[in-house]
């Protein structure tokens, strides 16, 4: 059985970023979910795994560059 892949970001485009660019991108998500936790559209959302996957691909990043950060 095939695992579904709703990853926005893939490893090899991670694995590719700068550690300023993975702290960015860490910076502009939770931005974003935090306004999407405050939000009206949350409490109505049909599709519930968009918070879900939100924070799957957070914590992917901030995996990643825990990686860079332990590799340098």
């Amino acid at each position: 059985m095939a695992a579904k892949k709703n990853s926005k970001y893939s490893s090899e485009a991670l694995s590719a970023l700068s550690v300023s660019e993975l702290e960015d991108l860490i910076k502009e998500d939770e931005q974003q979910m935090t306004k999407m936790r405050f939000s009206d559209t949350v409490v109505f959302t049909e599709d519930a795994s968009t918070v879900k996957d939100m924070r799957r691909n957070l914590a992917r990043l901030k995996t990643a560059l825990r990686a860079k950060q332990l590799a340098e």
